[in-house]
């Protein structure tokens, strides 16, 4: 059960899928309102509820890792450094760079498919030169056929308006990783 007291619900790097009540409870409470902070994290788990409440909010996760042949860190392809959207007000005051690593593909939904209540923003982006490495355990860092040309989202932030002023706010991160001290600069 979610407490009626909870602010924000923090899923922090779930590396196994959500139980099919556990997907109905975070459903409901989102739908009523509520906040959450998704920290994805790369598992060769299916996540099929996960992802259901994702796409419900118009995110899509891709299994696999992001990989950076451009930009900051491409020498470390699956440690990214997200550029910061400069428009998006959450992240807007970032000073420095975090490090992403192991990065899950993350993709808003376009604009015209969404229900109207529902407002997407990228708040982290990859350059084009990005690409999913769908089997990282190939042991080949190279991009390899079958891998998916980017660039992708490493943070997005859905926010729906319900009936009168109330907001659901949902976040979504690539790496749990990213909010680890040894990795925020």
């Amino acid at each position: 059960k979610i407490p009626e007291y909870c602010d924000i619900l923090l899923i922090n790097g779930p590396s196994s899928d959500l139980r099919d009540s556990e997907k109905k409870m975070v459903l409901d409470y989102l739908k009523a309102g509520g906040d959450a902070v998704i920290n994805m994290q790369y598992t060769t788990e299916k996540t099929p509820n996960l992802n259901e409440i994702l796409e419900y909010y118009g995110i899509q996760s891709n299994q696999g890792i992001i990989c950076e042949e451009a930009g900051n860190y491409s020498t470390y392809p699956n440690w990214i450094v997200p550029s910061v959207s400069e428009e998006a007000e959450m992240v807007s005051s970032l000073t420095g760079f975090s490090v992403f690593p192991n990065a899950v593909g993350l993709n808003a939904a376009k604009a015209d498919s969404l229900r109207s209540s529902l407002k997407l923003e990228e708040l982290l982006t990859t350059t084009d030169g990005s690409y999913l490495k769908v089997d990282p355990s190939s042991g080949n860092a190279e991009r390899e056929t079958g891998d998916i040309d980017g660039p992708f989202a490493a943070g997005i932030s859905a926010v729906e308006t319900l009936e009168g002023e109330e907001q659901t706010q949902l976040v979504v991160y690539a790496s749990a990783d990213a909010f680890d001290d040894s990795f925020a600069y």
